[in-house]
């Protein structure tokens, strides 16, 4: 699946990159934004570890969780400012 971001750019795989958005804010909503951005960076870590993953899959990635992180104070759930950015489930 295919879609286009707020800022007008278009991402591929957006069930995985909403998926991203959705963890990095609810983490951030819970342990903080710095702790969100410590566990998105080490599960980034972790699975390019011996994986296909391309370094552009990696930076949308670690996009997805940083407009997640950015969500954390927004006023509807996770999932719904996640679908409010472009990603779809």
């Amino acid at each position: 699946m295919r879609a286009m971001l707020a800022n007008g750019t278009f991402i591929e795989n957006t069930t995985d990159k909403w998926f991203h958005c959705v963890t990095s804010c609810e983490l951030a909503r819970t342990c903080g934004e710095d702790t969100a951005a410590i566990l998105s960076f080490l599960r980034e870590l972790g699975t390019s570890i011996g994986s296909e993953n391309t370094k552009e899959d990696s930076r949308t990635d670690k996009e997805a969780d940083r407009i997640g992180r950015g969500c954390k104070d927004k006023p509807y759930s996770c999932e719904q400012e996640c679908l409010n950015n472009g990603y779809m489930r």
